[in-house]
């Protein structure tokens, strides 16, 4: 079995939608970063911390986008396949920060440290499909202000 990978998103099948909002928005105001875009059953969140620490958070609806998700390639590969890309990092955002740490217990979704999707983007794949799959998608989430999770 290999690891399971792809732009972030949550659905309210187990938790409520103030849940996934509150997280993200918990995620957000912590300054691990600052404007994503995160797909809840089918509709769009944008979060996006101003410069005075409030997050605002809008909704929207396109289904052009939701499909293009829907049909990224995200095949799965083995834990070595993905540390040799990845250096362990487990969600990607559309910022340019550095790696950093997601350490505190609202965040307890697996993830334990992001890194930018530019690490991703400047991926040299070579023949490697996850690497080339990797970097198609980085490109595509950094356009769109998405996020990679990777699950460990």
């Amino acid at each position: 079995m290999g690891v399971p990978w792809g732009v972030e998103y949550a659905d309210t099948e187990f938790e409520s939608l103030d849940f996934h909002l509150n997280r993200w928005k918990a995620f957000c105001a912590a300054g691990l970063c600052r404007h994503f875009v995160i797909p809840i059953d089918e509709r769009l969140y944008e979060f996006q911390q101003d410069d005075d620490g409030q997050v605002n958070i809008t909704e929207r609806e396109d289904p052009a986008l939701i499909a293009e998700i829907k049909a990224l390639s995200c095949g799965d590969g083995t834990y070595d396949m993905f540390e040799m890309i990845t250096e362990g990092i487990s969600l990607y955002g559309p910022d340019q920060l550095e790696m950093r740490h997601i350490d505190r217990p609202e965040f307890g979704w697996g993830y334990e440290v992001a890194g930018s999707l530019d690490l991703l983007c400047g991926l040299r794949p070579g023949k490697m499909r996850l690497a080339q799959e990797l970097k198609k998608a980085a490109q595509f989430c950094k356009k769109h202000q998405l996020m990679i999770g990777i699950s460990y």
